[in-house]
This record gives structure tokens, sequence and C-alpha cells, in this order.
């Protein structure tokens, strides 16, 4: 099994999250935080918010991120 990952400044995964980018879904559902300075709660709060905005069906996502 493969692992893959990706880093970036606080700012940007924010800003992937409000373009819906896959990279930031995966993260918020699959990621492994290997360091926090308080931030990935953050992302969490965010992350709540677009789902609630644009009523992302969790098994359905979950179904779509998991081949990647």
């Amino acid at each position: 099994m493969g692992v893959e990952y990706t880093l970036c400044w606080d700012e940007e995964l924010i800003c992937w999250l409000g373009e819906c980018r896959t990279i930031a879904l995966d993260a918020m559902y699959y990621g492994m935080v290997a360091f926090d300075d308080g931030f990935w709660m953050e992302a969490r709060e965010v992350f709540r918010e677009l789902e609630k905005k644009y009523g992302f069906a969790r098994n359905q996502l979950l179904k779509k991120l998991a081949p990647l």
C-alpha cells in the first residue's frame, strides 16, 4: 500500500476547501495529521460549513474518494 502526502500552507488548504478540490476533501476525510498547532480544528470547522452549504452526502463522497 502506497502513501501519498501533500504539503501546503494553512491558507492554501482553506482556499482548496473553498474550491472543493478533491485533494482537500480527501485530506479532511482520510488525512493523517503529523503536526498540529491548532489549525486542523479551524480547517474542520470550515469543512463542516461547506458540508452544510453544499449538502455533501458523506457516504457518497467517501465512495468517490476511496479509489483515489
